[in-house]
């Protein structure tokens, strides 16, 4: 059974903990063909967190379990090989997460539970009876995670849904796009759906997934289901290093 990208990427970041946060940050585009400053936004919608800060937090509970159970090694080690280079920050830095310090750890008589706080797909899975835009305003409406340009941008994602009639996967399609090329959103739905008309309205024309199958140099429509197959995502979520991947691993 194939992983979707979200947790493809949360077993990445403990993968690879102990690199640097840049480090990890130019491993997701490897990874899955999108980079991480998109990965972002959609991340900090769904769990109301910057991924840079979850990465930090991951690091931070992987290094007060090393302090629990490698007791061999010192404090200044383990500091070291969770990215901190004076053991005074990484003393700060478990004690405002944890709430105790390093050396308090590891006295025998201090129990203290470290909460894995790692996030899966399924945590925010929409119910079947939901619509995508309507499980996000209600995570709004419950922990009121977005505001300022965040709030604004999913505002106009759910008016240019409503006004045009586009699905909710083709309006996020539409908005990833937007953030790519540093247009509103709502005025891009409005370009798309002038676009979609306008096709259709010839007696010869391409389907959206024909038209970016053959910028991407997918050679049939077989290979372009296939492929989503693949990677278990919409034509519109591939890439041509998607693609180059994928036809490099079924020679």
């Amino acid at each position: 059974m194939k992983q979707n990208k979200f947790d493809l990427v949360m077993d990445y970041i403990d993968e690879n903990i102990q690199k640097d946060t840049n480090t990890i940050k130019d491993g997701i585009l490897d990874l899955i063909g999108i980079n991480s400053n998109t990965f972002g936004h959609h991340f900090n919608v769904l769990t109301g967190d910057t991924l840079g800060g979850y990465i930090r937090n991951r690091r931070l509970y992987y290094a007060a379990r090393a302090l629990q159970q490698e007791l061999e090694k010192s404090i200044c080690e383990i500091a070291l090989e969770y990215g901190y280079s004076e053991q005074s920050a990484f003393t700060r830095a478990i004690t405002s997460k944890y709430e105790i310090s390093p050396s308090e750890f590891r006295q025998k008589h201090v129990i203290h539970i470290i909460d894995n706080e790692k996030y899966h797909y399924s945590d925010f899975r929409t119910p079947e009876e939901e619509t995508r835009s309507d499980y996000i305003w209600k995570l709004v409406e419950r922990t009121g995670c977005l505001s300022g340009p965040n709030l604004d941008f999913i505002e106009d994602i759910d008016k240019g849904r409503k006004e045009f009639g586009f699905d909710v996967d083709t309006s996020y399609a539409i908005a990833d796009l937007s953030e790519r090329l540093e247009v509103p959103v709502y005025a891009l739905m409005r370009t798309c759906f002038d676009l979609v008309v306008e096709l259709k309205s010839e007696p010869d024309y391409l389907t959206n997934a024909q038209f970016a199958a053959m910028q991407m140099g997918i050679r049939s429509d077989e290979d372009l289901g296939k492929i989503c197959e693949h990677y278990a995502c919409k034509y519109y979520e591939l890439n041509r290093y998607m693609v180059m991947q994928y036809y490099e691993s079924h020679k």
